[in-house]
């Protein structure tokens, strides 16, 4: 190994510092040109690549730092991160169990907990999330075991959580956000329109918490409500789709349909390649009678790679507009989806018998 370019790594770390990290890693594999057997220049060039999200080659550097350092319990903990990112929760484990041998740290104790979670270890990911507030009581660590809590189903103890971080920093919004969903899922309408009125006078600048409060308004029954903090959405977040979205979804359950029609249209202007915005588009095709372009709009809505979700929504659009054959085979790739397995069962086998059917 050669001697190190200190200079350069300076160089490196600042760009890394200000969010730079496609030109860290320039930098770092210009100097792993010349020594690529340093094992901190291996280290350094797999952070950069975990943060510009290119796992595959994260993992790889990762594992050649570990290699080359393998009494070093952050070159371990480096490639565990860099292992879960790219898919691998079972190796991930390994090497942060590796590191954790070496020493424990609140640390690795809360990515321990993401990974537990990842393999369904529910149990396991809440007491190592535990044990990382009782090594260091930071706002992290705690912050870590109210997402781990809300993951495992535990939203009461979650909400004692968030409420301390909370009770720390009154303006905390991500905490309260965290409440407000609590108070959501639960049903606990009007609590959670305090807790969302009390972040948006927070922080009134992010669209977001707007839209939160817009659907909240529609749970409510309250869809002027909630067409007011849809345009004001709109209105803030321009390079965004999902408040013209919102908005749209609005205008089309109070029958604007082409009102609603011209707001999903000016998101597909930047957004021509979500699926979500031809999922909605279609929804509103359909409510006009446009059947046959919401046909064209369900199927590139799953040609884009629609998630689970949206592609069920696709597939109860067009089992409604009678279009069995291609519902069926939407619903077939559902199957196997733990949340819409059974559901997707019944609506397969249900468009098969309709579209044999629909053919005699």
């Amino acid at each position: 190994m050669q001697e190190r370019d200190e200079s350069r790594v300076k160089y490196a770390v600042s760009l890394y510092s200000v969010g730079k990290f496609e030109e860290a890693l320039r930098e770092i594999k210009a100097l792993l040109e010349k020594d690529p057997s340093d094992p901190y220049y291996n280290a350094f060039a797999a952070d950069c690549m975990i943060q510009i999200g290119n796992y595959q080659q994260a993992e790889k550097f990762a594992g050649i730092a570990q290699s080359l350092e393998k009494d070093n319990p952050d070159y371990s903990v480096l490639y565990a991160l860099a292992l879960f990112y790219n898919g691998k929760p079972e190796k991930a484990l390994q090497a942060i169990n590796s590191a954790i041998r070496r020493g424990e740290s609140a640390e690795r104790s809360i990515i321990k907990s993401q990974i537990l979670l990842a393999l369904g270890r529910e149990e396991d990911a809440v007491k190592e999330a535990r044990k990382a507030v009782s090594l260091e009581p930071s706002e992290e660590s705690n912050r870590n075991l109210g997402s781990v809590l809300r993951e495992a189903g535990m939203d009461d103890e979650a909400e004692e959580v968030y409420r301390k971080i909370a009770e720390d920093n009154p303006n905390d919004v991500e905490a309260l956000r965290a409440i407000f969903e609590i108070k959501e899922e639960q049903g606990k309408l009007r609590e959670a329109l305090e807790i969302i009125d009390r972040c948006i006078e927070i922080d009134p600048e992010d669209y977001t918490l707007l839209l939160d409060r817009s659907d909240l308004y529609m749970a409510l029954d309250d869809p002027d409500m909630a067409m007011e903090d849809a345009l004001q959405a709109s209105m803030l977040s321009r390079e965004a789709p999902d408040a013209l979205l919102a908005l749209a979804r609005i205008e089309r359950e109070r029958g604007l349909l082409q009102d609603a029609l011209k707001h999903v249209e000016s998101a597909m202007e930047d957004y021509a390649e979500d699926p979500e915005v031809h999922a909605v588009r279609a929804e509103i095709l359909k409510a006009i009678g446009r059947t046959g372009e919401a046909t064209e709009e369900c199927m590139e809505a799953v040609r884009l790679g629609a998630e689970s979700d949206v592609k069920y929504r696709v597939g109860l659009l067009l089992y409604e507009m009678r279009k069995y054959e291609e519902a069926g085979k939407i619903f077939s790739e559902l199957v196997d989806d733990p949340v819409y397995s059974v559901s997707a069962s019944l609506y397969s086998e249900r468009c098969q018998w309709k579209s044999l059917h629909q053919k005699s």
